[in-house]
């Protein structure tokens, strides 16, 4: 199973997501589509999360728009692609 999916999906739909430092999307927080914190460090996800709920529209939509951003990025990186459908094959 591969969990990066639901991430994918998650930044498809303009869903900034809160990954833990082990996942293969260590970038996604160059681009203000989400935040990466090892696991453990507990109180950083709550101290995050506390955070997120005292955003603005504003401070928000900039996570929105970073979604966007990075999944352009994507789509434009051949050897992600490339990889992604080696998954399906075999």
């Amino acid at each position: 199973m591969n969990f990066g999916h639901v991430i994918f999906e998650s930044l498809y739909f303009g869903t900034p997501v809160i990954c833990s430092g082990t996942t293969a999307w260590d970038k996604l927080d160059e681009f203000n589509a989400s935040w990466n914190i090892k696991l453990d460090k507990s109180q950083q996800y709550v101290t995050l999360i506390e955070n997120l709920i005292l955003l603005d529209d504003d401070s928000y939509c900039r996570y929105l728009k970073g979604c966007k951003v990075h999944l352009d990025f994507l789509k434009n990186e051949k050897d992600i692609i490339k990889n992604n459908l080696l998954l399906f094959e075999n």
